[in-house]
Order: C-alpha cells, then structure tokens, then sequence
C-alpha cells in the first residue's frame, strides 16, 4: 500500500514537471516567437548558403583557368579585385 502510493506520488511529480516543462517552452508565446525567428534565421542561411555554393562554383572555374590565360586572369583581376590600368578613370553611375 506504501509502495503504491509512493509510486503514484512519484508520477504525479513527473506529469506535473512535463506539464510545466511544456507550457514554459513550446506552449508559452515566447516559444513560439522564439521558433518563428529560429525559423526565419533558418531562410536567410539558406539563402545565404546558395549564394556562397553559386560563388564556389564560379570560382570553381577560375582556378581550373590556366594560368598563361592573360584576357581571363585580366578581366577576374579588374572585375573580382577592381583594379584598373594606369590612367584609366573610374565613374560609378547610381543605380
């Protein structure tokens, strides 16, 4: 009979931590907030990850260029590092 009580009381504890477990962090309006913006810095670094897989690529096909390749190594150096010849001017137009 001691046992048995001892039991029930003991799984009472338990379901009413559980219960408040739940109710402190998936049920409270925090939680939720907090999975919603979990969920939107989810997007951007998916986001962010395509674009850095698309640039990985790109210069993917960089390094396989050869490197006696003067136009190709020219045109990277000028467009990727924005360098220009001497004498040349730059004009940045708004967009």
């Amino acid at each position: 009979m001691v046992v048995k009580r001892i039991l029930q009381v003991v799984v009472g504890l338990i379901a009413a931590g559980l219960i408040a477990l739940l109710l402190v962090s998936d049920l409270h309006p925090a939680g939720w907030d907090r999975a919603a913006g979990l969920e939107a810095e989810l997007d951007t670094l998916q986001q962010e990850n395509a674009l850095l897989r698309a640039r990985n690529v790109e210069l993917s096909r960089v390094v396989s260029v050869p490197q006696d390749d003067q136009v190709w190594m020219e045109k990277i150096i000028r467009e990727d590092l924005g360098y220009v010849r001497e004498g040349e001017v730059i004009v940045v137009l708004p967009n």
